[in-house]
């Protein structure tokens, strides 16, 4: 782990707690990092919009991949390093799909959200494909039952050029449980952007490090030299770990980790 430049974090499950919450005590070990001059990239499902907010918070660098590897965004220059848009064709068919079986639906581009039935505070209402005047780079899909999403789950299959996350359980609110499946283009993932990224900032993967929990993460351990799961992880996932966290993301495993063995 010696000489290491660069570092990337998942998100949910990994850097912030079962409350979305990264605490002061990462934040400030996060900081020493960068202050260091190794860089701190956050690398999730979420859009950019989130991403980028949750970078920020974490007093990570001001480069992001989100949406499962499909846009690299530099936040402090406003410059797209790379992005993979979904083609509008497809975008018609789930939206059609979707309609159909009343799952909600919400487009992420780099800098906007638009949604399909429930209009939420972070994302713009729309009645048509035409009012997108952006990008699409990653789909995500919402619906109360399980039931359709594993509908729409057989419908994607018929697209060799898509890929999805797998389903999450998620809880809103007033605490009802609704179940969500990203969608984005199959020649992307964490791991590619993670190449991507590497090549563009003139940056040896012998020299990289990354943190995960979750399926989603394995394409980064296939990347990075030095690979890192969290105590909560996936059991695959910790197959392919270099190292364990001694302490869940409840107990901040990734700032302890860090801590411990490269900032003593």
């Amino acid at each position: 782990m010696e000489n290491l430049k660069i570092i990337f974090v998942d998100i949910d499950g990994t850097l912030t707690n079962n409350h979305g919450i990264i605490t002061d005590y990462t934040r400030k070990i996060i900081k020493r990092l960068v202050d260091k001059g190794i860089y701190v990239v956050l690398c999730s499902g979420r859009s950019n919009n989130d991403v980028i907010q949750k970078s920020k918070i974490a007093n990570a660098s001001p480069i992001v991949i989100s949406s499962n590897g499909t846009l690299i965004f530099d936040y402090e220059n406003n410059k797209k390093i790379y992005e993979s848009k979904l083609d509008f064709k497809l975008l018609k068919s789930i939206w059609k799909f979707s309609l159909e079986n009343n799952i909600d639906l919400t487009f992420n581009s780099i800098y906007k959200r638009f949604r399909t039935l429930n209009s939420r505070k972070d994302a713009d209402m729309i009645s048509s494909l035409c009012l997108i005047d952006d990008d699409i780079t990653q789909i995500v899909a919402e619906s109360d039952s399980y039931e359709a999403i594993k509908k729409l789950i057989s419908f994607v299959d018929k697209f060799t050029s898509l890929e999805y996350g797998a389903p999450i359980c998620q809880h809103d609110v007033k605490n009802n449980i609704y179940y969500e499946l990203d969608i984005y283009n199959n020649s992307n993932d964490k791991g590619t952007a993670i190449k991507i990224l590497l090549e563009y900032l003139d940056l040896n993967r012998n020299y990289s490090m990354c943190f995960g929990d979750g399926r989603n993460d394995c394409s980064m351990f296939n990347v990075c030299k030095n690979k890192v799961a969290m105590l909560n992880g996936n059991n695959k996932l910790k197959e392919k770990a270099d190292f364990v966290t001694e302490y869940s993301n409840e107990k901040d495993g990734v700032a302890k980790f860090i801590e411990k063995n490269l900032l003593t």
